[in-house]
């Protein structure tokens, strides 16, 4: 923006061949990190033998939202559409079909305590939900278990694409082991 004012400034003019070079720099970043990012999340689906994405529409809501003018301007430039668009072609390549659902209400219902998950956003009705976010990064089930709240929103997106799936039959078909990835304080290496 300073160049972009210096050139006004100076030049009268809004646009210029350096800013052109410099915005096209920035998209072939962006570009290649999306191409980067989407094929690792194909190898994975491939290693692992997935056989359905399912990813959280979140590209409707960020044009509905207003978190101030500095966070608003870092969301807009997330080129969500373009991720979408590329790990949906990488996916069909291998026959892996993928899924783009409504993530309403899926950050305040717990997913460990089986809460019923609206399927859409719905204004002026109240729901009430079992667990709550405690703070960054934590959420805590009506039991007081402590759950990373990303892992609690990614199960509800699963649970919005396949209504039987539940946190029982999640231990059912994986074990014990998926309570380590439910901690709070766990990370995955993926790269």
């Amino acid at each position: 923006w300073k160049f972009q004012s210096h050139l006004k400034k100076t030049r009268n003019r809004k646009w210029s061949n350096r800013l052109q070079r410099l915005t096209d720099k920035r998209n072939a970043r962006i570009a290649d990190y999306l191409h980067k990012a989407t094929r690792r999340i194909t190898d994975i689906c491939v290693e692992q033998g997935i056989s359905k994405v399912v990813v959280g529409d979140i590209t409707k809501s960020l044009n509905q939202i207003n978190l101030g003018k500095k966070t608003n301007q870092n969301f807009v430039n997330l080129s969500l559409g373009q991720f979408i668009d590329k790990l949906r072609y990488k996916l069909e390549l291998h026959g892996i079909m993928l899924e783009v659902t409504n993530e309403s209400y899926t950050s305040k219902a717990s997913f460990v305590d089986g809460d019923v998950l609206p399927k859409k956003y719905e204004p002026n009705k109240t729901h009430t939900f079992s667990g709550k976010r405690v703070k960054r990064g934590l959420y805590r089930s009506q039991n007081g278990t402590a759950v990373n709240a990303d892992a609690n929103g990614a199960y509800n997106i699963l649970k919005k694409s396949n209504p039987k799936f539940s946190f029982s039959e999640l231990i059912k078909k994986v074990g014990e082991g998926i309570l380590d990835w439910l901690h709070p304080y766990t990370r995955l290496k993926i790269g």
